[in-house]
């Protein structure tokens, strides 16, 4: 990351947890960061957002096959709100 906000090791965590554990300190280091690339932090705290939400619908799977279309119905739309927010196209999404 060039601008050095998070280390890679922070950025691994969030990515396996959704979440990361900082002390005070650790945190008014990243919020100071932060207030220098006000874009970069709205957008992190958007991906933040979305990963919950995809987590917690990866968590509803559906057990057979019946509910799957739904499911995936869901997700599509996940994305693509996210997408759309971000003011980008998602190749994968084009189709569904």
């Amino acid at each position: 990351m060039k601008a050095r906000l998070l280390t890679e090791d922070e950025v691994l965590e969030i990515s396996e947890k959704g979440s990361l554990e900082l002390s005070l300190i650790d945190k008014l280091k990243i919020g100071l960061r932060l207030m220098k690339v006000p874009d970069v932090a709205s957008k992190l705290r958007l991906a933040l957002r979305y990963m919950g939400e995809v987590k917690n619908l990866y968590e509803t799977y559906p057990e057979s096959p019946d509910g799957l279309a739904s499911w995936y119905r869901r997700l599509v739309s996940i994305y693509r709100d996210y997408a759309g927010k971000l003011g980008i196209t998602l190749k994968w999404l084009g189709n569904t």
